[in-house]
C-alpha cells in the first residue's frame, strides 16, 4: 500500500508541512481519502531525497477528505511522490458525539463520547471520556483549505506558538472550530504506538 508525499505551503507564510494521502479503497474504505500528517516541519521548500518521507512518523491523528487534494491553483499542494505507507497501518477509529456539534463546543470533558468502530457500517460504541478519545480523529470530512489550516495549528502548537496570535480566533466560528479542535489533540509522539486509531 503506498500514498503521494504532498507539500502544503502553511497560513500565515509560517512555513511547509508535509503530509501523505492514502487512498482509502487499499485500507478497505472506499469513497474516502485518507491524509496522514506528518511529523516534519520546513522553513523552506523541501529539496531532499523522497525516500525521507518514509522515514517520518505521524505528527496527529489523520484527517479524512472526499476528493484528492488540488495540484494547480491557489490553494495547491505540491506533489513530491509517492512513498509506501507503514507496513499494518490501520484505519483509525474515529470519536463522535451524536447530541451536539462538538467540535464547536470547548467544554469537551463534559461530553460523553461515541467511538466509531467500523466506518463502513457505522458501528457505535458509547459512554468514553474525552480522555480515552482525545487523539482520535472527528468523523467528518476535511476541505482542502480547512486542512491547511487545522495543520498551520498543528505546527504552532507543537512549536508552543500561541495560535491566537496568528489566528482571530474570538472573531471567527471557523477558526475557532479548528482552533478547538487542535487546542484538545494529543500528538502522537506522546502516546504509546498501540493506542494510535483506538480508545484508551
Amino acid at each position: 500500500m503506498h500514498g503521494n508525499i504532498y507539500e502544503i505551503a502553511l497560513q500565515n507564510e509560517y512555513g511547509f508541512g508535509y503530509v501523505q494521502v492514502v487512498i482509502t479503497s487499499e485500507l478497505g474504505l472506499a469513497g474516502h481519502v485518507l491524509i496522514r500528517t506528518l511529523d516534519y516541519f520546513s522553513d523552506t521548500p523541501y529539496k531532499g531525497e523522497l525516500s525521507f518521507f518514509a522515514t517520518v512518523d505521524e505528527l496527529a491523528y489523520p484527517s479524512f477528505s472526499l476528493a484528492l487534494p488540488a495540484t494547480r491553483g491557489k490553494s495547491k499542494w505540491r506533489l513530491i511522490g509517492n512513498v509506501n505507507v507503514p507496513q499494518g497501518y490501520r484505519v483509525p477509529k474515529c470519536k463522535f458525539d451524536p447530541t451536539t456539534r462538538s467540535w464547536e463546543s470547548p467544554d469537551w470533558d463534559k461530553i460523553s463520547w461515541y467511538v466509531i468502530t467500523n466506518l463502513v457500517a457505522n458501528g457505535l460504541d458509547g459512554g468514553y471520556t474525552h480522555s480515552q478519545v482525545k487523539h482520535l480523529p472527528f468523523w467528518k470530512h476535511c476541505s482542502q483549505e480547512n486542512f491547511k489550516i487545522k495543520l498551520t495549528m498543528f505546527w504552532m502548537k507543537k512549536q508552543r506558538r500561541r495560535i491566537e496570535d496568528y489566528f482571530n480566533i474570538a472573531e471567527s466560528y471557523h477558526y475557532s472550530c479548528l482552533y478547538y479542535e487542535v487546542s484538545n489533540t494529543v500528538f502522537y509522539a506522546d502516546i504509546d504506538n498501540d493506542a494510535r486509531g483506538v480508545p484508551i
